[in-house]
């Protein structure tokens, strides 16, 4: 059964019962040098692969910007 949940604002169809980890993975998304939220609450690092996704859950990878 597919769910469907949203990735820095794109709405995005996965298997439920995936993992944060395995998902932003499967998504190639650079979550080892930034900060992740779901449903706009902070995933301390070891808890993401911990954490499994829901419909309609709602992803951020926040990641730094460098410059001046």
């Amino acid at each position: 059964m597919a769910i469907t949940v949203i990735l820095n604002g794109r709405t995005i169809s996965t298997h439920n019962k995936i993992n944060l980890r395995d998902f932003l993975e499967s998504m190639k998304e650079p979550y080892q040098v930034g900060l992740v939220e779901l449903n706009h609450r902070l995933v301390r690092r070891e808890f993401i692969s911990q954490t499994y996704l829901k419909q309609d859950d709602v992803i951020e990878v926040i990641l730094p910007a460098f410059g001046g």
